[in-house]
């Protein structure tokens, strides 16, 4: 059962007002940032936005000010027995700052927290230890949607880049989106956005500029006729794809070729 030692609601500190504690405390710290801060971890200090909240493990070094701005924040100050195996259990991160995105809500719950503190009627032992259990839960969880979110796109991008490289090295074939998102079992919506994310440039253009890239080379490098080169580059038709290289380069192909420059 958690064990409430104090709690405090937007506290404010000025900005020559710094708190530390280079040997932590025997007890876990519970911070949550209503403004920005500065954390000194491992001897790095960093400024963090404000909605920052970290869990202070029992005799881990705090540090944390702002020299210009002064910074406000909750705090609990707690223990209890089988503690660690708890917030293992849910996955807390301990001594690791992150974002919490509804600021206001995490704020109330240690409000309610506060309030039951100073109750103290012959329940409130149970309240706490429920709101307490409520509040990391709550937390924990904000915390692995957002890590789980982060490698779920890590996947993504890993997969969208495999099928790039397999767009890029088949430029005679005659893709398009629906093709490319087949490929990954996406809607041709849903793939061109995702797409534009990672790489920044949609997937047809991306197509097409590398098309044009190629098709310059092989007019520069190989003794081509300018059919094959569009055929290589996936264009079944001659005259689109010169209308293409010229929109993109300002010249024909044969001119590209008679010229032998680069653009």
């Amino acid at each position: 059962m958690f064990t409430l030692d104090y709690v405090g609601i937007n506290y404010k500190n000025g900005k020559k007002h710094s708190i530390n504690m280079p040997e932590g405390d025997q007890h876990y710290w519970l911070l949550f940032f209503l403004s920005e801060v500065y954390l000194e971890l491992d001897g790095d200090e960093q400024l963090y936005e404000s909605g920052t909240a970290i869990l202070y493990a029992p005799a881990y070094p705090q540090r944390y000010f702002h020299p210009f701005l002064g910074f406000s924040n909750d705090w609990v100050k707690f223990s209890g027995e089988d503690m660690g195996s708890f917030l293992e259990e849910i996955n807390f991160p301990l001594n690791t700052p992150f974002q919490v995105e509804n600021s206001e809500d995490v704020h109330d719950r240690v409000r309610r927290i506060e309030q039951e503190f100073f109750m103290k009627d012959k329940n409130s032992v149970y309240m706490l230890d429920a709101l307490m259990r409520e509040l990391l839960l709550h937390l924990s969880r904000l915390y692995n949607q957002k890590l789980g979110g982060a490698r779920d796109f890590h996947v993504k991008e890993q997969q969208f880049r495999q099928v790039r490289s397999i767009i890029m090295s088949h430029l005679d074939q005659p893709w398009t989106i629906d093709d490319m998102a087949n490929l990954l079992g996406l809607s041709p919506s849903r793939f061109s956005h995702i797409y534009t994310s990672i790489f920044h440039v949609s997937p047809k253009q991306n197509l097409l500029s590398e098309r044009m890239n190629q098709a310059k080379f092989l007019l520069r490098s190989q003794d081509y006729s300018v059919g094959e080169v569009a055929s290589k580059v996936g264009y079944d038709n001659i005259y689109h794809f010169s209308k293409q290289f010229k929109k993109a380069t300002g010249m024909s192909p044969s001119e590209y070729r008679k010229r032998g420059t680069v653009t």
